[in-house]
Formats: C-alpha cells, structure tokens, sequence
C-alpha cells in the first residue's frame, strides 16, 4: 500500500516539476512524509514476544502474522480465531462476525489455514474478556487462502502393515490348532 502511494506521489512529481532543481527537496520531503506514515503504522511483532514483553505492547497497536487455526469461536459481539505465527505460539484474536465470516479455511491436521496479517489493540489483560491476554482485531488482510494437506502413506509403512497382518493370522491359525487340541485332550481325560 505504502509502495503504491510512494509511486503515485513520486510520477505526480515527475509530471509537475518541470524545474529539476527541485526535485531533490522535493523527494527529501516525500522520504520524511513517508517515514512519518511507516511509524504510525502498527509493529509487525510475534505472539511469543508480545507474551513475553506483555508490558511493552500493552494496548498498543500491534500487526501479527500467522495461520487460522482451530475453530471459530462465536460469542456475543464477537468471533474467537486463534492464529498460529511462525515461533509456533499462537493468540487468541477478537474479530467482528463480519470480519471472521471472511476467513475460509482454518489450520488442523488435513488443512492449512488462511495465512493472515491481523493488525490491532493488544491486550495484557483484557478488560472486556475477564483479563485474557489477546488481540482485538481492527484490520486484517488475507495474504495466501488455506488448502488441505494430503498425508500419504509411506511404502515401507504399508509393507510393514502387511507383514505384520498375515503373521497375525497365521499365529491366529497355529494358535487355535494347537488349543483345539489341547482341549480336545483334556476333555477326553476328564470323561474318563
């Protein structure tokens, strides 16, 4: 978003300043205004800091990237998702319904979840969720949709499988027959 900005402003400067002298000043201001709006913009930050620095991003405005795992969990006036970032922890984020009807896929062991940005307030202590450490959701974008995952069977897996199958019914068999025996032997000495 910010590059697109960056190159509208930069071809309007191009096209208006026909006088190159200015254009040095002119970028030097662009750079500062650019700086400017990077700054105010949320810090990109994993859950496993924003756990362990809780004091330092409490109710700030934090982005945090990661997968759609687990269930939705819907309450009143909100949607519970939790996302999964790439240190493997995983927070708990307060959308709008709106907001979290907008994410497909969630991550499990068949799928891989939508791979989100969530940018928000972050909270330490969650007045509104009876002091949960979490992330109320302002923006979000969906950066790559979830798909499934096929887990195949390995070849020595499956030989294995058969192997150990057909050495089940064969002790299966070898079993019976020695027992029926056995009883059968017994039980004549016991008529006797």
């Amino acid at each position: 978003m910010h590059l697109l900005l960056v190159n509208k402003i930069k071809n309007i400067i191009y096209r208006k300043i026909a006088n190159r002298s200015l254009l040095l000043p002119a970028m030097c201001i662009l750079f500062f205004i650019l700086n400017l709006s990077l700054s105010i913009s949320a810090e990109n930050i994993s859950a496993n800091l924003l756990i362990e620095k809780f004091k330092d991003y409490d109710r700030k405005n934090v982005t945090l990237l990661g997968e759609a795992i687990g269930d939705k969990m819907a309450r009143k006036g909100g949607v519970w998702i939790n996302i999964c970032d790439s240190t493997g922890t995983a927070m708990g984020v307060w959308f709008r319904p709106e907001d979290a009807g907008k994410i497909n896929v969630l991550g499990s062991y068949n799928f891989r979840g939508d791979l989100i940005s969530v940018t928000g307030i972050y909270n330490r202590a969650c007045l509104s969720h009876k002091g949960e450490i979490d992330l109320h959701a302002v923006s979000f974008k969906i950066i790559q949709r979830g798909y499934p995952i096929k887990h195949p069977v390995s070849k020595i897996k499956f030989q294995l499988f058969i192997i150990l199958a057909i050495s089940s019914i064969v002790l299966i068999f070898i079993w019976k027959k020695y027992f029926k025996h056995k009883i059968e032997i017994e039980g004549n000495h016991l008529n006797d």
